[in-house]
C-alpha cells in the first residue's frame, strides 16, 4: 500500500475512534420526548427580536439587550461576537471570553495531533519505508496519546477544600442546602436538558455550512454561559459536611458540561477536540440522572421536604420506581 494511502487510512481510523456519530444519530432520530407522567414536551423556539443571531432565550443567557443587535456598541452584532468567542457585553479589543483563557480549554488537540504525525514522519515510522508493524504501532501511540489528552482536557479538576463553604451537618443547614440545589436544578437545568436534543438536531442538520457552524457556536456557547451562572450559584452555597461529596459531584457535572459545550463550539479551530467532546456529551447527559438520584437519596435519607411537589415526586421516582 502506498505510504500516502496508508497515512490517509490511518487518519480516517483515528477520526473514527473519536467519532460522535452514534450520538449524532441518536439526536437526529429523536422525534419527541416525554416525562414519566406521559405529558409530551412541546417545543417553541424563541424568536430573535433584533435579528442579531441570538434568540431571545440566548440573549437572557448573555444578559444582552434583545432589542439592540449590538449591545456593547463596538460595531459587531451580538451573535457574531458570541460565535467567534468574544463577549457581547464588552467592547473590543479586549473582549475575549474568559473561558477561552483557561489552560484546558485553550489546549488544541488538533494541533497536538498534527505535531505527533509530523514527528512520526520525520522519525520514519509513518514514512514510505516504514514497515506495517512500525506504522501500526505509531498510529496506535498517536491515537492513545490524543485520546488521553482529550480525556484530560475535558475532565474538570476536583474542588479544593478551600473552595467549599462547609457548615455543620445539622438538619437546618441540610434542608436549606438541598432546597436551594433542588430549585437550581429544577428551574435552571431540567427544562434545557429536555429540549436541548431537539435544538441540537436542528443545528446538526446544517452542520458544515457557514450559517450552520455559527449557529452551533452560538448555541453551545450560550449553554456554557448558562452553566457558568449555575456553577456560581452553587459555589456560594453553605454545604453541610455530610453533603460535600454530593456538592463536588454536582459542580463537576456542570463543569463537565461546560467543557463539552465550549469544545464543540470550536469545531473549526479544533475539530478533534470537538469530536471527542461530542462523543463525551452523551455520557455527560447521562450523569444528570445520577445527580438527580443522589439528590433523591439525600432527600429521602435526611427526610427533607422539597418545595416543588412535582419535582420531589420526579426525583423520588428515580430513587424508587415504585414510589
Amino acid at each position: 500500500m502506498p505510504a500516502n494511502i496508508k497515512i490517509f487510512s490511518g487518519l480516517l481510523a483515528l477520526i473514527a475512534l473519536f467519532s460522535g456519530w452514534s450520538f449524532i444519530q441518536t439526536i437526529l432520530n429523536a422525534n419527541d420526548v416525554s416525562l414519566s407522567s406521559g405529558n409530551q414536551i412541546s417545543l417553541n423556539y424563541s424568536k430573535d427580536n433584533d435579528n442579531d443571531g441570538l434568540t431571545n432565550q440566548e440573549e437572557s443567557y448573555w444578559n444582552t439587550d434583545m432589542e439592540n443587535p449590538d449591545t456593547d456598541g463596538d460595531g459587531f452584532i451580538d451573535g457574531e461576537e458570541v460565535a467567534s468567542g468574544h463577549n457581547p457585553l464588552v467592547a473590543g479589543p479586549h473582549d475575549l471570553l474568559i473561558e477561552f483563557g483557561k489552560e484546558k480549554i485553550a489546549s488544541n488537540l488538533t494541533e497536538k495531533l498534527s505535531a505527533l504525525i509530523t514527528s512520526g514522519l520525520y522519525a520514519g515510522d509513518l514514512g514510505p519505508s516504514a514497515s506495517y508493524e512500525a506504522y501500526s504501532s505509531a498510529i496506535d501511540k498517536i491515537s492513545l496519546s490524543t485520546l488521553y489528552d482529550g480525556i484530560a482536557t475535558l475532565t474538570p479538576d476536583e474542588l479544593k477544600a478551600s473552595e467549599i463553604q462547609e457548615v455543620e451537618d445539622v438538619k437546618r443547614f441540610q434542608e436549606i442546602y438541598l432546597q436551594k440545589v433542588a430549585i437550581i436544578i429544577e428551574k435552571d437545568i431540567l427544562p434545557e436538558l429536555f429540549t436541548e436534543p431537539f435544538e441540537a438536531k436542528r443545528l446538526l442538520a446544517k452542520f458544515g455550512t457557514t450559517d450552520g457552524n455559527n449557529d452551533i457556536n452560538v448555541f453551545f456557547l450560550s449553554r456554557a454561559a448558562r452553566n457558568e451562572k449555575i456553577i456560581k450559584k452553587l459555589m456560594v452555597l453553605d454545604v453541610p459536611r455530610g453533603l460535600v461529596d454530593f456538592h463536588k459531584k454536582t459542580i463537576a457535572f456542570f463543569q463537565s458540561l461546560n467543557y463539552q459545550y465550549q469544545s464543540i463550539s470550536q469545531t473549526e479551530k479544533d475539530p478533534i477536540k470537538a469530536l471527542v467532546a461530542l462523543n463525551n456529551l452523551q455520557d455527560t447527559y447521562l450523569q444528570s440522572r445520577v445527580i438527580l438520584s443522589d439528590l433523591a437519596v439525600a432527600v429521602k435519607r435526611l427526610e427533607i421536604k422539597i418545595e416543588s411537589k412535582e419535582f420531589e415526586s420526579l426525583i423520588l421516582q428515580l430513587y424508587d420506581p415504585s414510589f
